[in-house]
């Protein structure tokens, strides 16, 4: 892999916990790839190549993980696409610059909730609450936009590590990051 480029903890953790509840998950890291485009400042899978994979995999909900804060506007651009292509999907944002400022995030019409802190029962709440039809109010630990309002609701930590799962390492190819 292009150096830098780490096995995503984070992203295999929620996932993991996901297939727990019953989620079919998949895991695309954009990181992987050296696609060329016309921004020299590009560093991984080209939009294109983000698009047809969602397009492929058909999901109800999109997560977006985003460690440094140097890679806003190139996150924004992701979701962006996405939406463009996807309108379906709920895209879901999280990490550090997320958790530290969700109002950045909530500033796109791309983006429907951003997840604040741990994001492993979270999405899974927000998971059911979308597939059930259920206002989002309740769920602890993210930001979203209610009649143009932004709304945060605090985190809940989780109090048993023991209760997540292994990271779902099944769900990439971990050859490619040695």
């Amino acid at each position: 892999p292009p150096a830098g480029v780490g096995i995503p903890l984070g992203a295999l953790s929620v996932a993991a916990y996901m297939e727990k509840k019953g989620h079919e998950v998949a895991i695309f890291d954009s990181l992987l790839y050296r696609d060329k485009v016309g921004d020299k400042t590009h560093f991984g899978a080209s939009l294109e190549r983000i698009g047809d994979v969602v397009k492929e995999f058909k999901p109800d909900i999109i997560g977006v993980t985003k460690l440094f804060s140097t890679q806003m506007k190139k996150a924004l651009k992701v979701t962006e696409y996405i939406k463009s292509v996807y309108p379906s999907a709920k895209i879901v944002v999280g990490g550090p610059h997320a958790t530290a400022r969700p109002e950045e995030f909530l500033a796109s019409p791309s983006v429907d909730v951003v997840v604040i802190g741990e994001g492993e029962i979270t999405l899974a709440s927000i998971a059911y609450h979308y597939a059930n039809k259920i206002s989002i109010d309740n769920v602890k630990g993210i930001a979203y936009l209610k009649d143009g309002k932004m709304n945060i609701n605090k985190p809940e930590y989780i109090q048993d590590l023991d209760s997540i799962p292994y990271p779902a390492y099944h769900l990439v190819e971990l050859e490619k990051y040695f």
